[in-house]
Formats: structure tokens, sequence, C-alpha cells
């Protein structure tokens, strides 16, 4: 189902403005956050441990299928629903995300485990608004972040999942061939350049959801940037979902297959 308008004009006025973020954010009236919390795009006050997301994470990734993210992620590029894309790289790296309890990080004054990175204590409340505020905006920021990921990932799964029509499948192949060819006439290809690149595949998009997407289709090894490992396991393909179901391997762009490699920034 599409996302509600009226929502989302609440959650973004929360944060967003002509000028860029609204510091600090101007929360909305109790009638229209009771709308958006209705719509869930906003939320109340939520908290969660560390040694909670992993668990969560985990259930998150066996409930929902490896194919409804990559149609949900496909489909996006032509409707532009930002918040159908992260949810592919939330399911890769949080595939990849051991259970373990918090483990301080070595040579680190602050409370941050060294398995997943993640901060020992509860979020504030503010940031699952604004976790569905970047979703929304951008296609999702933290990546790593496995607050996010278990947030991007409960979400994906309580909503809809569209399956991408051969359109879209040719967007996705447009935009990989535009970046093949330009990692091979300039191998030093920085993110910078790819997101410019990319915008002839993407003429809605603005630089930042481009930026974006490129960080989503690195984190899941589509885009391998030279001396960075992804959190893609072997055999994971890209193609649409009746030719999974038949075997067939017509139009498959399977990732990692040497897309593209970018240069570190």
């Amino acid at each position: 189902m599409p996302v509600d308008r009226k929502a989302l004009r609440i959650l973004t006025s929360t944060f967003w403005m002509s000028s860029g973020w609204r510091v600090p954010p101007q929360w909305p009236s109790a009638e229209d956050f009771a709308y958006a919390r209705d719509s869930r795009l906003m939320f109340d006050p939520h908290q969660v441990g560390h040694d909670e997301l992993a668990m969560q994470i985990r259930g998150l990734v066996r409930r929902i299928a490896l194919e409804q993210v990559v149609e949900a992620f496909v489909s996006s590029l032509s409707t532009r629903r930002l918040d159908l894309r992260s949810a592919l790289a939330s399911y890769i790296v949080g595939r990849a995300l051991p259970i373990h309890g918090f483990r301080q990080r070595q040579r680190s004054n602050l409370a941050i485990c060294g398995v997943c990175g993640a901060a020992s204590f509860v979020r504030e409340p503010a940031d699952w608004n604004r976790f569905s505020f970047e979703r929304h905006h951008w296609g999702g920021v933290w990546l790593h972040d496995p607050y996010y990921i278990a947030f991007d990932l409960e979400q994906f799964a309580a909503g809809d999942h569209p399956v991408a029509a051969a359109a879209d499948w040719d967007i996705l192949r447009s935009l990989l061939g535009i970046v093949r060819e330009a990692s091979a006439d300039n191998p030093q290809l920085r993110p910078g350049g790819l997101t410019e690149a990319i915008r002839a595949a993407l003429p809605a998009s603005n630089a930042s959801q481009r930026r974006h997407l490129i960080m989503t289709l690195a984190n899941i090894g589509v885009l391998q940037p030279r001396g960075h490992a992804s959190f893609r396991k072997a055999g994971l393909t890209l193609r649409p979902a009746a030719t999974r179901r038949s075997g067939r391997a017509i139009g498959c762009i399977r990732v990692g297959s040497g897309a593209a490699r970018m240069a570190s920034p």
C-alpha cells in the first residue's frame, strides 16, 4: 500500500525544512503525532538494549524472505519508494551479525561493542522517529547500525512487499551498465563521481538519494570498494522472481560479479 502522504508530511516537517535539518526537531501537535503514529511513520518512546538486538535481528531475518527485500529494492527504482531500499542492506548485514553479548571495544573510552559497533546503552526515544525520517527521505543512513537494522527490518516485515516490474529490472541493468562504463573509464572512480554518473538512470533522484543508493549496493556487494569487504555471502543473485522460481538465468544480475569496483573514499 502507498505511504500516507499526510503522515509523511508530518514526519518530514518534524526534522526537515527547505534549508536542511531542523535543530532542534519541531515536534508535531498531539493530534498530528497520533495520525503519523497510526500510519506507522512515527513512534512512541521505544527502548531496547544492546543484548536484545542480535536476537531480534536474527528473528526478523528468518521471517523475511530474501526474495521479498530484493523485489522491493528493485521496485523502488521506478516508484521512488525510498523506504523500501535499505531493507536489502539491513537483511544482508543482519544475516551476517553473530549472536553475541556486549564486548567492550579495545582502546575505546566509549561503551561501544567490539563485535557490532553498537553502543551498550538504549537509544533515545527520538531516534526511532529520526530513523523513520531518514528511511523515507534518503532510503536509510545508518546501514551498519544494529539499532537501525532492527528498526528497518521490523518496519519492512510489517509493511507491503511490492514485486518489481520488468521495467524496474531494466532500470537496474541500465544503472549497472553506467557503473561498469564509468569504472572502466576511470579506475580511480570514487563514490562522488559515481553519484553523478548514475543520474542518467535515475533522473528524478537527487544527489543524496543516489549516494545512499550507492551505499546500499556497496553493502550487499554489487559495488565493491577496493580494500573493503562487503557483507555478502557467496551465491547471492539479484534477478526477477519468476526467473528465480523457474531456475533460469535469463536477465540475472549476480551480486559481486564485477559490476564495478570503486576506489575507497
